[in-house]
């Protein structure tokens, strides 16, 4: 695992819409809080 000396205290996806130049589409956001585990 990557992240195994790390504490995840949140990780989240979200997408939402977008309608930039005119063409709808969606995007990915990715969001992970992690605090270093010493």
């Amino acid at each position: 695992m990557l992240y195994h000396d790390w504490k995840l205290h949140k990780t989240e996806e979200n997408i939402f819409n977008c309608n930039s130049g005119g063409i709808p589409h969606q995007h990915c956001m990715d969001i992970m809080i992690a605090e270093r585990m010493k």
